[in-house]
């Protein structure tokens, strides 16, 4: 898992994707994947960023793990590491008051948009749409996930992204949800 934090009109956001083609498939999660052989979890961050969202991050560090058992037969991820990363400014959130950053959508068979975010939009399980990619694909679904325009159902979310809510509550880890 990799957060991508910027500040928008004041509000800490950060990408949401809609994963597809996957265990976890319409759920939402982070960006992430698995650490390719001898990589660091830093540069496993920062590449699997630019894979899936066409976003270059740079000063990534390992802030936290969830331990994740998605089929006690099958499948039990016991470290998903969280990473948090930066543009490389130095700051920790970037910010943008007029727009936001566009985010490619690069991995269509595995995710099916992206969508910027707050921990207290995650927490409600309802966001605002705002606009995050830059394909037509992508908007299109944007404007069919939106019904009624109540925004963004977040009620399915990836369980590590689950179990980060379990950990942090309402407030959310620092590193998702840093003080402005």
């Amino acid at each position: 898992m990799s957060a991508a934090n910027v500040r928008h009109n004041g509000q800490v956001l950060f990408l949401l994707g809609k994963r597809h083609g996957s265990h976890g498939e319409n759920t939402w999660g982070l960006p992430g994947g698995h650490l390719e052989l001898g990589e660091s979890w830093a540069s496993c961050a920062e590449r699997e960023v630019l894979e899936e969202c066409g976003i270059q991050i740079q000063r990534c560090r390992f802030v936290g793990a969830t331990n994740d058992v998605f089929d006690p037969a099958s499948m039990h991820y016991p470290l998903t590491s969280g990473s948090y990363c930066d543009n490389g400014s130095g700051n920790d959130n970037i910010a943008f008051e007029q727009r936001l950053p566009e985010v490619g959508l690069m991995e269509p068979d595995k995710c099916l948009m992206w969508a910027w975010v707050s921990w207290s939009e995650l927490v409600a399980r309802k966001a605002v749409l705002r606009d995050a990619c830059s394909s037509k694909a992508c908007n299109q679904l944007e404007a069919e996930e939106k019904h009624d325009n109540t925004g963004l159902d977040l009620s399915s979310l990836f369980l590590p992204l689950l179990n980060l809510e379990r950990q942090y509550g309402a407030q959310g880890p620092s590193w998702l949800n840093p003080t402005l």
